[in-house]
Protein backbone atom coordinates (compact mmCIF):
# COMPACT_ATOMS: atom_id res chain seq x y z
CA UNK A 1 0.00 0.00 0.00
CA UNK A 2 1.45 3.38 -1.01
CA UNK A 3 1.20 6.52 1.06
CA UNK A 4 -1.48 7.85 -1.31
CA UNK A 5 -3.70 4.82 -0.60
CA UNK A 6 -3.63 5.23 3.18
CA UNK A 7 -6.09 7.38 5.08
CA UNK A 8 -5.44 11.07 5.82
CA UNK A 9 -4.66 10.40 9.47
CA UNK A 10 -1.78 8.08 8.71
CA UNK A 11 -0.41 9.78 5.54
CA UNK A 12 2.97 11.40 6.05
CA UNK A 13 3.57 12.78 2.57
CA UNK A 14 1.82 12.15 -0.71
CA UNK A 15 3.91 10.53 -3.43
CA UNK A 16 3.80 13.66 -5.59
CA UNK A 17 5.10 15.81 -2.70
CA UNK A 18 7.77 13.26 -1.78
CA UNK A 19 9.01 13.05 -5.40
CA UNK A 20 9.41 16.81 -5.52
CA UNK A 21 11.67 16.59 -2.46
CA UNK A 22 13.70 13.53 -3.56
CA UNK A 23 16.52 15.42 -5.31
CA UNK A 24 16.91 17.74 -2.33
CA UNK A 25 16.93 14.68 -0.07
CA UNK A 26 19.71 13.03 -2.12
CA UNK A 27 21.78 16.24 -2.14
CA UNK A 28 21.24 16.86 1.59
CA UNK A 29 19.52 20.19 0.98
CA UNK A 30 16.34 19.57 3.02
CA UNK A 31 15.67 20.76 6.52
CA UNK A 32 15.69 18.13 9.25
CA UNK A 33 11.88 18.07 9.35
CA UNK A 34 11.53 17.67 5.57
CA UNK A 35 14.22 14.95 5.51
CA UNK A 36 12.38 13.06 8.28
CA UNK A 37 9.08 13.32 6.36
CA UNK A 38 10.72 11.96 3.19
CA UNK A 39 12.34 9.12 5.19
CA UNK A 40 8.96 8.25 6.76
CA UNK A 41 7.34 8.26 3.32
CA UNK A 42 10.13 6.09 1.82
CA UNK A 43 9.68 3.58 4.63
CA UNK A 44 6.12 2.85 3.48
CA UNK A 45 6.25 3.54 -0.31
CA UNK A 46 8.10 1.06 -2.55
CA UNK A 47 7.40 3.15 -5.70
CA UNK A 48 9.21 6.18 -4.29
CA UNK A 49 12.02 3.96 -2.95
CA UNK A 50 12.47 2.66 -6.50
CA UNK A 51 12.60 6.20 -7.86
CA UNK A 52 15.14 7.16 -5.17
CA UNK A 53 17.28 4.15 -6.17
CA UNK A 54 17.07 5.22 -9.84
CA UNK A 55 18.18 8.76 -8.98
CA UNK A 56 21.05 7.46 -6.86
CA UNK A 57 22.18 5.10 -9.64
CA UNK A 58 22.06 7.98 -12.13
CA UNK A 59 24.12 10.12 -9.76
CA UNK A 60 26.77 7.40 -9.42
CA UNK A 61 26.95 7.02 -13.20
CA UNK A 62 27.35 10.78 -13.62
CA UNK A 63 30.06 10.86 -10.95
CA UNK A 64 31.99 8.07 -12.67
CA UNK A 65 31.85 9.97 -15.96
CA UNK A 66 33.04 13.18 -14.37
CA UNK A 67 36.17 11.56 -12.96
CA UNK A 68 37.43 10.26 -16.31
CA UNK A 69 40.13 12.38 -17.89
CA UNK A 70 39.30 13.84 -21.31
CA UNK A 71 40.98 12.12 -24.23
CA UNK A 72 42.54 15.25 -25.75
CA UNK A 73 46.08 15.24 -27.02
CA UNK A 74 47.10 18.86 -26.39
CA UNK A 75 50.44 18.43 -28.17
CA UNK A 76 48.64 17.37 -31.33
CA UNK A 77 46.15 20.23 -30.99
CA UNK A 78 48.94 22.83 -30.69
CA UNK A 79 50.77 21.21 -33.60
CA UNK A 80 47.69 21.55 -35.79
CA UNK A 81 47.24 25.19 -34.79
CA UNK A 82 50.89 25.87 -35.60
CA UNK A 83 50.55 24.04 -38.94
CA UNK A 84 47.49 26.04 -39.93
CA UNK A 85 49.10 29.37 -39.05
CA UNK A 86 52.38 28.63 -40.83
CA UNK A 87 50.55 27.16 -43.83
CA UNK A 88 48.45 30.30 -44.14
CA UNK A 89 51.45 32.60 -43.87
CA UNK A 90 53.38 30.42 -46.31
CA UNK A 91 50.60 30.59 -48.90
CA UNK A 92 50.35 34.36 -48.49
CA UNK A 93 54.10 34.84 -48.99
CA UNK A 94 54.05 32.47 -51.96
CA UNK A 95 51.23 34.40 -53.65
CA UNK A 96 52.92 37.75 -53.04
CA UNK A 97 56.21 36.43 -54.45
CA UNK A 98 54.59 34.81 -57.49
CA UNK A 99 52.59 37.96 -58.19
CA UNK A 100 55.67 40.20 -58.00
CA UNK A 101 57.77 37.88 -60.17
CA UNK A 102 55.00 37.31 -62.70
CA UNK A 103 54.32 41.02 -62.92
CA UNK A 104 57.96 41.84 -63.50
CA UNK A 105 58.36 38.94 -65.95
CA UNK A 106 55.32 40.02 -67.96
CA UNK A 107 56.52 43.61 -68.03
CA UNK A 108 60.01 42.58 -69.15
CA UNK A 109 58.61 40.06 -71.66
CA UNK A 110 56.24 42.65 -73.09
CA UNK A 111 58.71 45.51 -73.28
CA UNK A 112 61.76 43.59 -74.52
CA UNK A 113 60.37 40.75 -76.63
CA UNK A 114 56.82 41.51 -77.77
CA UNK A 115 57.54 45.14 -78.66
CA UNK A 116 60.85 44.40 -80.39
CA UNK A 117 60.29 45.00 -84.11
CA UNK A 118 63.24 42.80 -85.07
CA UNK A 119 61.45 39.66 -83.79
CA UNK A 120 59.05 38.23 -86.42
CA UNK A 121 55.34 38.85 -85.74
CA UNK A 122 54.53 35.12 -85.75
CA UNK A 123 57.09 34.48 -82.98
CA UNK A 124 55.76 37.37 -80.91
CA UNK A 125 52.15 36.18 -81.26
CA UNK A 126 53.11 32.57 -80.55
CA UNK A 127 55.16 33.48 -77.47
CA UNK A 128 52.45 35.85 -76.23
CA UNK A 129 49.64 33.30 -76.53
CA UNK A 130 51.84 30.61 -74.97
CA UNK A 131 52.60 32.90 -72.00
CA UNK A 132 48.96 33.94 -71.48
CA UNK A 133 47.72 30.33 -71.83
CA UNK A 134 50.33 29.03 -69.37
CA UNK A 135 49.48 31.77 -66.88
CA UNK A 136 45.75 31.02 -67.14
CA UNK A 137 46.31 27.29 -66.60
CA UNK A 138 48.59 27.93 -63.62
CA UNK A 139 46.05 30.24 -61.97
CA UNK A 140 43.23 27.76 -62.67
CA UNK A 141 45.16 24.82 -61.17
CA UNK A 142 46.17 26.77 -58.07
CA UNK A 143 42.62 28.08 -57.59
CA UNK A 144 41.15 24.57 -57.97
CA UNK A 145 43.61 23.08 -55.46
CA UNK A 146 42.88 25.87 -52.98
CA UNK A 147 39.11 25.40 -53.16
CA UNK A 148 39.34 21.59 -53.09
CA UNK A 149 41.50 21.74 -49.97
CA UNK A 150 38.79 23.77 -48.20
CA UNK A 151 36.05 21.27 -49.06
CA UNK A 152 38.02 18.01 -48.87
CA UNK A 153 36.03 15.59 -46.71
CA UNK A 154 38.92 13.24 -45.98
CA UNK A 155 41.45 15.91 -45.03
CA UNK A 156 41.87 14.63 -41.46
CA UNK A 157 42.32 10.93 -42.41
CA UNK A 158 45.70 9.61 -41.33
CA UNK A 159 46.96 6.57 -43.23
Amino acid sequence: MTADQRGPAEAVLKCADARVLLMGFIDGELSADEARQVEDHLAVCPACRGELASYQQLGRAADSLATEAPLVNTDLAWERIYDRITRGVGWLLLWVGVTLMAGFGLWAFGSEFLLDSEVPLVMRLGAGTFAVGSLLLLVNILRERLFRRKTERYDEVVR
